[in-house]
């Protein structure tokens, strides 16, 4: 049993105290004269803390899409604006901007005060 363990904290199913502690349980069942593993004390060792749960749902709620509870308008307009801005290609075209955007707001951050009209310009024209 010892080898598995050692061969699971390998591939990175779990950590070393957690192989730590289950060869600790195995030589104590092997020392004891039932010979059993407690699974009741090993279990309590693994049950997430009341905060890694709070934390957990919380980050779930917020990740989580709240799209059905959404009313979808009824103005064909307003569904075609809906329909464009809840796609995912419209994610994408966001991400990108920002992402051509960036260089642009980082060079007029770092340049120095005195800087030239054409400069200011083509900072402006290219500045999305």
């Amino acid at each position: 049993m010892k080898i598995s363990y050692w061969r699971q904290y390998e591939h990175g199913k779990i950590s070393k105290e957690g192989v730590r502690t289950l060869v600790q349980a195995v030589e104590v069942a092997a020392d004891s004269d039932d010979t059993r593993v407690n699974l009741e004390q090993l279990g309590t060792l693994w049950k997430p803390k009341a905060h890694a749960v709070w934390l957990r749902r919380k980050l779930v709620k917020a990740m989580t899409p709240e799209a059905a509870n959404v009313q979808i308008p009824r103005h064909p307009c307003r569904q075609r604006c809906y329909m464009i801005v809840t796609s995912i290609w419209f994610d994408g075209f966001i991400y990108l901007m920002i992402l051509c955007n960036t260089p642009v707001i980082i060079t007029e951050v770092v340049l120095k005060s005195p800087v030239t009209d054409a400069v200011t310009i083509s900072i402006k024209s290219l500045n999305l």
